[in-house]
């Protein structure tokens, strides 16, 4: 699946035909914080050899000045979701660069990124430093101990920005996924530099120190600032990890407790005070939880329950026990979406459940908790397999989106979205514009959206990539291999331990590399539309319908697209499956002719910004006709 997943760029000489093995590093990290400026200082050291060198180079990421600059897609709205105020920039700065006790500061370069690169255009995005490391193509990087080491000192600075989020900082603290130091490009395995995969493992050590006393999280560790050890000096050793999160924070609870063999750590800066009285709910999405008998959730409370029945779920659907295992769940200023996870801590924004006061609508916050849970689950277990971490990361999705679209459909509600629920009061200024306006906070929560536009990209393994999540893989896959099918793929993946590619092409019974070449990538740019229906009446009485369907965007995509027809005596649905601007499908029904509609159960993503109209206006031969819209109401007028 790599092949095809990864846009490699290609910066270096060949080796001969032998295998590449980077030796593993060990970072060495001394940090200070300035928290009234917004400001690390940071001293890293580690050591390099000849398997980390291209063309008398080594190779660094420097992922926080991705926020020098204004986000191309942030608008008066979604400026909202991701500064508290305005745009902040933040930035890192290396200051000083010392190898072997000599200043190669000078050697510093910026490394431009192609066109095609998420952070082309971003100035130092990449630097490249020059050691006095002297290798040659009869090193066998196979193992490369021979090669002398050379020890790499950087002195560093970064400005963490007023921004929610994955990375930045607001009233109660710090937080950064990772990357709030330089660290190496991956090299693959023909001493190429990769600069689309995140980087291999390694280990760290981390020397922090912070003004005050202040609750710190360092991956899954909790350093209190009422342990004996003072919290505002912490040494800290993690053993091979991808990354390092560090969250810095002036309030935070920690709640612990035990769910079927499996130890659960929450930190919010909530207090946890249940309500006195619980009364019990009839299932909702599948989930059987404790509520409050008003509708303001214990939201502590009903994530524990979330989290609990989802482990049980876990244990009941798959051959893995995850007794003795615990899971840290971190809460964060999230706004551009409910959760996230790295493999070591899942993190949920501080206004889960508190969005809409209304019992229906937290269930999609429930399939969130859950679907990060068992993604969770599963990249950790890749990951102690020693498997590809971006692969893997894919995978993992896959199989949550899997495991949550089986416990939605298995409850009372499961299948009915926010759309559902809302389309009787559409009338109403404020639940219109919930309807049918893309710019909503956490839309894809509530609606039936098959893409996650995710532009931010502020995960470790996403922002220098354009990869799609597993869950865009699992909707595709669904649509063309049908439920079962992707019951015996997910079956391969967890069961079998067999990868994503192999099984689809097992299971749909063709090669796949078209499909993951064509999904594996930026969303291709698509409007589909309804032209000409002719309707001819057949001697025996019958009628023989045909539909042009047409494709705007980017033609050559291949997908099904579901045509429904509507008559008289019922309805049925043909597929058009192939690639191409324009096609056709034709039926014989016996009835009158009602309507026409492409993608009526809404599988297909369309792009706003290739039509005047709403994607879905022209998708029906019969245009559906919204209703009146009172000004005056809405959902919060007092």
């Amino acid at each position: 699946m790599k092949n095809f997943f990864i846009a490699l760029v290609f910066f270096a000489i060949f080796f001969g035909g032998t295998l590449w093995k980077p030796q593993k590093v060990n970072y060495s990290i001394h940090v200070d914080i300035d928290e009234k400026k917004g400001i690390l200082s940071g001293k890293e050291i580690f050591k390099i050899d000849c398997s980390h060198v291209i063309n008398g180079k080594i190779l660094l990421y420097l992922y926080p000045n991705r926020f020098s600059q204004k986000p191309s897609r942030m608008d008066a709205m979604t400026r909202f979701w991701i500064y508290p105020r305005n745009f902040d920039s933040g930035w890192i700065k290396i200051t000083r660069v010392i190898a072997n006790g000599i200043d190669i500061t000078n050697t510093i370069q910026e490394v431009i990124l192609p066109g095609g690169h998420p952070l082309a255009g971003v100035k130092n995005a990449v630097i490249s430093i020059r050691p006095d490391v002297k290798c040659t193509s009869d090193i066998d990087f196979k193992n490369s101990a021979g090669s002398s080491l050379t020890e790499i000192e950087i002195d560093y600075r970064v400005k963490f920005p007023k921004r929610y989020n994955l990375f930045g900082r607001t009233s109660n603290g710090f937080f950064a996924i990772g990357g709030w130091y330089p660290f190496l490009v991956k090299i693959d395995e023909h001493g190429k530099a990769d600069f689309n995969t995140p980087p291999p493992k390694a280990d760290f050590e981390v020397f922090l120190t912070v003004s005050n006393k202040r609750h710190i999280m360092i991956n899954d560790m909790y350093f209190s600032p009422s342990m004996p050890v003072q919290a505002n000096n912490i040494h800290t050793i993690v053993k091979d990890s991808n990354g390092i999160s560090l969250g810095i924070f002036n309030k935070l609870e920690n709640y612990e407790v035990s769910c079927h063999g499996v130890k659960i750590n929450y930190f919010s800066r909530e207090k946890y005070n249940p309500p006195e009285e619980y009364r019990a709910e009839e299932e909702i999405g599948g989930i059987p939880v404790m509520l409050p008998a008003v509708d303001k959730p214990d939201r502590v409370g009903r994530l524990f329950d979330t989290l609990c029945m989802g482990v049980e779920f876990l244990k009941s659907e798959t051959n893995w026990n995850p007794d003795g295992m615990s899971i840290t769940v971190l809460e964060i200023p999230l706004r551009m979406e409910l959760t996230s996870y790295t493999g070591e801590t899942i993190f949920v924004s501080d206004r889960i459940y508190g969005i809409f006061p209304f019992e229906k609508f937290w269930k999609f916050h429930d399939f969130q908790v859950l679907r990060a849970l068992f993604g969770h689950f599963f990249l950790k277990k890749a990951m102690q397999q020693n498997k590809d971490f971006l692969n893997s990361a894919m995978e993992a999705d896959f199989c949550a989106s899997y495991m949550v679209e089986k416990i939605a459909n298995s409850g009372k509600g499961g299948k009915e979205y926010a759309e559902d629920i809302l389309k009787w009061a559409s009338f109403i200024s404020s639940i219109d514009y919930l309807l049918y306006s893309p710019m909503v906070q956490f839309r894809e929560v509530y609606f039936k959206t098959i893409v996650e536009k995710d532009w931010l990209r502020d995960e470790g393994w996403a922002f220098m990539n354009n990869l799609p999540r597993g869950k865009l893989l699992y909707e595709k896959l669904k649509d063309m291999v049908g439920k079962k099918g992707v019951q015996e793929i997910f079956n391969g993946l967890v069961v079998e331990g067999k990868d994503l590619e192999s099984m689809a092409g097992l299971v749909a019974g063709e090669k796949m590399d078209w499909f993951f070449k064509q999904w594996g990538n930026v969303y291709p740019s698509l409007n589909y539309r309804i032209g000409k229906v002719t309707v001819k009446t057949l001697p025996e009485g019958k009628k023989l319908v045909k539909v042009e369907i047409f494709r705007d965007g980017e033609a050559m995509v291949k997908e099904p697209v579901v045509i429904r027809l509507e008559y008289s005596g019922g309805k049925m649905e043909k597929v058009w499956f192939e690639s191409g601007h324009k096609g056709e499908v034709e039926a014989v029904i016996e009835g009158n002719l009602k309507n026409v509609t492409v993608d009526p159960e809404g599988r297909l993503f369309e792009d706003p910004s290739i039509t005047s109209n709403n994607p879905e206006y022209d998708n029906a031969w019969k245009k559906r006709v919204r209703p009146p819209i009172l000004l005056g109401a809405s959902l919060w007028s007092s």
